[in-house]
């Protein structure tokens, strides 16, 4: 009996070695501007000085560091829609930032080798957003 459990417990410790290298090398590919290339839509949730908000748009990037932004939002019940073109920064453990005029104004997470974008508004609200790949 004591040979089984040795065993299993070997074969556990081989099998989290196996699955632990190869999410290593996974992300040893890493995300730069370029994992950001194409159309996204996106909404998101949250929270600010007003009051409620909500949020739905569209990203393009270009994936050289340049996008633009299209969306609508609800802030405590007043709806306007607006636009941006920004400049973005994406880091090779695929965290990054959105940039206008030099100064941060949202970080973001990219999930999914560039499918989905996982993004937090700055400043003093508490907003998050969910973006998905539409076309390349």
């Amino acid at each position: 009996m004591n040979t089984r459990l040795i065993l299993l417990v070997a074969m556990a410790i081989a099998l989290q070695l196996y699955t632990l290298d190869n999410v290593h090398a996974d992300n040893s590919h890493g995300c730069s501007n370029s994992t950001l290339d194409g159309s996204y839509s996106y909404y998101g949730t949250g929270v600010t000085e007003d009051g409620p908000y909500a949020v739905i748009g569209t990203l393009v990037f270009d994936g050289k560091g340049n996008a633009t932004r299209r969306q609508s939002i609800s802030r405590n019940g007043s709806f306007e829609t607006n636009h941006l073109s920004f400049q973005y920064s994406v880091a090779d453990n695929c965290t990054g930032k959105f940039l206008f005029k030099g100064d941060e104004f949202e970080t973001l997470v990219i999930a999914d080798g560039g499918k989905e974008i996982y993004i937090l508004k700055e400043s003093a609200q508490t907003v998050y957003l969910l973006a998905k790949k539409i076309h390349p």
